[in-house]
């Protein structure tokens, strides 16, 4: 009896190979590039699906009964072989070579026109679709060149294992054995060879049948035997046909005289069934068997190659050490932001995925995007998946981010993770500033030490569905987290997937359920069908719902607990699907429902956020009485209608609706049906705000969401004075506390939708919404927007008014951020002289705009003029005039004058100002600010020779930008190093940042320091 070892000792036996620097050598057959249980997988067919292909072509010919008596009279292992045999003898090769081709066109992921031009088909990597395994053997094969490589060795005729090494980034050159020949061809040094033994997909015969395959090959047999002394072969998805490969590892082992090492996988995991289907193969191999011939069961291609792959990646990179700020410089806990995440959903009822969630669970990536339809269980998954890890004790931190398919919710979601992953060190005001590049590369040195895993739900908008690659922000986010050293893990869920031959990165498809897993689920509902007809009835229920999870949970719920029929189930789903009807197991469901439980679906449907049932109960009002409420919610659970979300904590459950059962209720109703329920979560958004107005300054995100929810309400009713009025008293504070881009989602969205005439008295509301709106979008870099909305905003402008200083004033902003400063002049110039001429009474006013422009485009003297403000400058460097009351960025914006005039002393002293004033009003929001004094304090005392204080200053500077923006803080860091190079022998650098800090506050409030 042979030994076969389990799949966990083959990787632990494949990796100590790679780490004893072994050669290896796969050799693959047609299970690797054969398609899976996935409706959406284009993959090359199997034996079994070729077989059928070669039905289809003689279907309704002369031949069709002579090949179903042979198929049906052939054992199953045979009918392969036997099946290509009949096309040759009754078409010829040329028509067996045409099926071949075909299907191997059935992986590209476009059809193709004829002729076909098969060197670009083959040149073209994201033209094909790849699974898991064989995209993993390209990345192997690339990342590991000095022990992979050896060729590869494969009886397909497809060239996948080709495109994945491209894709990977590598080359490859394909050598075609269809006859006799050697494969000892000598390559560039970065060029792997993949060796095709039964023939190619092209440019000459494929080998199939018994007197093809075992023909005499001396010469390839010659290069196999001397292959087989200096490397390890695994053989994998092979099936050991009688083939010139087997025969020639048979005789190898039975001479006994070469030393060699091969590991030979199955993927049953019956140690019976292996041995009755391969009697002949395992006596060849018994003289070596545990000891040069290696057994192993239970082998699946598609987990094993993945899993490998993330075996084989670098070890942990090493971990950079952050420091927090100190407890001295925390703002006190009542307006620290809590960093609240948002919930992810019970996953209870589960089925299948099993596979999946091994996979990601022995994963290293550093990025892990889940794909498929809309109700295949992405976010369950996800769920699962961050339940194990947080189960098993494996991270810090987690953070779920609903991104709810919607633009414009990403910088929020960055903020609040390094809210929570900083514990509060790091606060969303401290960031207000700060472009959402910044705000990555803060979360990823925060991660650094952080076990953590950030989780993005529904990026939908985030995607460029034909690239299949991420958009924007998510787009830098994920190329840093692939590349950078972190601890950190993030997992992306949406519908398009996404393509990225990174080693740290790691996709998973997800498809309908499998049959099997639909019987699983239909009994873990307590559905119970007649023994006979089960198995009929759970492959038809199955095939309707193209084993659609959500569907299937929905039916199976329905009929388990005593609410349908079956067969009058079934029967209604087949009228929906010929009426063309989307998604029409929603529509029946819905008819079985009694109103309460209807009416409580459609409060659901129009919430913005998970609320908790009591909440919800909140919503309705007097429409349905608490003790029906809490009746009709249950029955709504056990039906699977309602998603429920545990935060943890001890807080209450929340719930809401999947997207496409909302989805679903909100467009079965007219818009005006729809108003009274929206209408009542308007009214308790209203109280919520009167409980919280006077608090709003300091109040946490998840408070200020009772303002967005309203306007995102007012919106969707068409209700825009408002949102208007909404999203006026809560911007401010949006914006304050780190979250421009909620406040963008909401201007945006009610921009487009709202038009008012210049006499409305909303008219100044929405004017200043333009303001804000074009100065974030171009303080974020997003200035093709910007000018957008600065188009839409002049063509409501009737002449050269008020609101014509307010664009010329905008747009000279816009343009001083883009560092296009003579625009800038020109624009702000503008409407200073428009002011000036006609003496508008009015606040706008372009003169702060055109003072910057012209500083940083070299006016200095006509920038100081403007900075002053009238004042003296000698009464101002008088140090007897100092008013700290006075904010800091006065005096900033004159000393930054005066240093660019080259002024240094004059510049010291109002520099000294601002830094001193800035300590003393110390605020988040003046972090950037309190850095920018030390720093230009820096280079003017690093001019003036006053190079140990010129240190502690950029010291001062880095330690106050660390938090916040670490480009900055490598800015000033650098700086420092550099003044240190530069200190005379005698005096020796303060080590800490807190001596470092003592010097330089002790130099800004000594009046001797100018």
């Amino acid at each position: 009896m042979h030994h076969f070892a389990e799949t966990g000792r083959l990787q632990s036996r494949v990796v100590h190979a790679v780490n004893r620097g072994e050669k290896i050598t796969f050799l693959f057959g047609s299970a690797l590039t054969a398609p899976g249980t996935g409706a959406d997988e284009l993959c090359v067919p199997d034996a079994n699906a070729m077989v059928q292909e070669v039905v289809k072509m003689f279907d309704g010919t002369d031949e069709n009964d002579a090949l179903r008596t042979l198929l049906n009279s052939t054992d199953i292992t045979q009918r392969y072989q036997e099946a290509m045999r009949f096309v040759i003898d009754c078409r010829g090769q040329d028509a067996l070579n045409n099926i071949i081709q075909n299907a191997v066109l059935k992986a590209r992921t476009a059809s193709e026109p004829h002729p076909l031009d098969f060197d670009r088909l083959e040149s073209d990597p994201k033209g094909w679709f790849l699974r898991p395994a064989v995209r993993a053997v390209g990345q192997i094969v690339h990342d590991h060149p000095h022990v992979f490589s050896e060729p590869l060795l494969t009886s397909n005729f497809d060239p996948l294992l080709e495109v994945s090494i491209r894709a990977a980034g590598g080359n490859a050159m394909t050598i075609v054995l269809p006859s006799d020949g050697q494969f000892t061809n000598v390559l560039a040094p970065d060029t792997s060879k993949v060796v095709h033994f039964h023939g190619y997909w092209h440019g000459s015969d494929t080998l199939h049948t018994p007197a093809q395959l075992t023909r005499n090959r001396p010469q390839l047999k010659g290069c196999l035997r001397n292959l087989l002394r200096e490397t390890t072969l695994v053989v994998m998805a092979y099936g050991g046909w009688s083939d010139v490969f087997t025969r020639t590892l048979v005789e190898v082992i039975s001479e006994q005289t070469e030393p060699l090492n091969v590991l030979w996988t199955f993927y049953s995991d019956n140690e019976e069934d292996i041995a009755k289907r391969n009697p002949r193969l395992l006596a060849a191999f018994e003289p070596l068997a545990g000891q040069r011939v290696l057994f192993y069961k239970g082998v699946d291609c598609h987990i094993f190659l993945p899993h490998l792959r993330e075996k084989l990646v670098s070890p942990t990179p090493k971990i950079v050490k952050v420091e927090y700020l100190s407890k001295s410089e925390v703002l006190p806990p009542s307006i620290v932001v809590s960093g609240g995440s948002d919930i992810p959903p019970q996953a209870s009822a589960w089925v299948g995925r099993e596979t999946e969630l091994r996979i990601m669970l022995s994963s290293n990536a550093k990025v892990i995007a889940i794909s498929g339809f809309g109700g295949n269980g992405k976010s369950t998954l996800a769920a699962k998946y961050l339940e194990m890890r947080m189960t098993a004790g494996e991270i810090a931190h987690w953070y779920w981010a609903d991104c709810k398919e919607q633009s414009n919710t990403l910088h929020t979601q960055l903020v609040r993770m390094v809210e929570r992953v900083s514990r509060g060190a790091v606060r969303g005001s401290q960031l207000a500033t700060a472009d959402s590049e910044a705000v990555v590369d803060l979360l990823l040195v925060l991660l650094a030490e952080e076990r953590a895993i950030l989780v993005f739900d529904n990026i939908d908008k985030y995607v460029d569905v034909e690239e299949r690659k991420a958009l924007g922000t998510m787009q830098i986010l994920f190329q840093r987290a692939m590349s950078q050293p972190h601890l950190g893990q993030f997992l992306i869920t949406g519908r398009p997937s996404l393509d990225y031959t990174h080693t740290s990165f790691l996709q998973i498809p997800l498809s309908g359920l499998s049959i099997e897993e639909t019987r699983r689920l239909f009994e873990m509902c307590g559905v119970i069908f007649d023994p006979i007809s089960a198995e009929e009835k759970i492959s038809e229920v199955h095939a309707l719902t193209s084993g659609h999870p959500l569907a299937l949970n929905l039916i199976a719920n329905q009929i388990g607990k005593g609410r349908a029929d079956f067969d009058e189930l079934i029967i209604k789903l087949k009228k929906g699907i010929e009426a063309g009807i989307e998604n029409p197991v929603l529509p029946n469901i819905w008819d079985t429902l009694n109103e309460k439980q209807k009416t409580v679906l459609r409060y659901l449907a129009e919430l913005i956020h998970p609320e908790p049932e009591q909440r919800v109960a909140s919503y309705l009002g007097t429409a349905i009485k608490y003790n029906q409420f809490s009746k009709a919610i249950r029955a709504l659970k056990a039906l699977h209608m309602v998603v429920v979300k545990t935060p943890g904590g001890g807080l209450a459950d929340t719930i809401e609706l999947h997207p496409l059962v909302r989805d679903f209720i909100r467009h079965r109703f007219e818009e005006k049906e729809r108003t009274p329920f929206i209408s009542s979560l308007i009214s308790f958004c209203d109280r919520m705000i009167g409980k919280f107005r006077s608090e709003i300054s300091s109040a946490p995100y998840s408070v200020l969401e009772n303002w967005t929810a309203k306007v995102e309400l007012c919106l969707r009713t068409k209700r825009y004075e408002e949102a208007l009025m909404a999203l006026f008293e809560v911007k401010a504070y949006l914006l304050l506390n780190g979250y421009p881009e909620e406040f963008l989602r909401l201007a945006l969205e009610l921009v487009s939708q709202f038009e008012i005439d210049a006499e409305d008295k909303n008219r100044a509301n929405l004017d200043q919404v333009f303001d804000d709106l074009v100065r974030v979008l171009s303080e974020l870099g997003r200035f093709r927007e910007a000018d957008l909305m600065l188009s839409k905003f002049e063509k409501s402008i009737a002449g050269k008014d008020a609101r014509f200083i307010l664009l010329c004033n905008i747009r000279g902003y816009s343009l001083w951020l883009r560092k296009d400063f003579e625009a800038a002049k020109q624009w702000a110039t503008k409407g200073v002289e428009l002011k000036a001429s006609v003496g508008l009474d009015t606040n706008y006013d372009c003169s702060h705009t055109l003072a910057l422009a012209r500083r940083d485009s070299g006016e200095y003297e006509a920038a100081l003029k403007y900075f002053l403000f009238g004042q003296n400058l000698e009464d101002i460097l008088n140090a007897e005039n100092y008013k700290p009351t006075i904010a800091g960025h006065y005096y900033g914006n004159i000393g930054r004058c005066l240093q660019f005039l080259s002024r240094l002393d004059e510049a010291i002293t109002c520099l000294r100002f601002s830094a001193r004033a800035l300590e003393e009003q110390s605020n988040s929001m003046s972090l950037m600010n309190e850095g920018w004094a030390a720093f230009w304090i820096g280079e003017v005392l690093e001019k003036r020779g006053d190079l140990e204080v010129a240190y502690a200053a950029f010291r001062r500077a880095a330690a106050k930008w660390k938090p916040v923006s670490p480009s900055r803080h490598r800015e000033a860091a650098h700086a420092a190093d550099r003044v240190r190079e530069m200190l005379p022998l005698e005096v020796v650098a303060p080590a800490d940042d807190w001596e470092c800090k003592r010097i330089f506050l002790e130099w800004v409030r000594s009046d001797k320091a100018a």
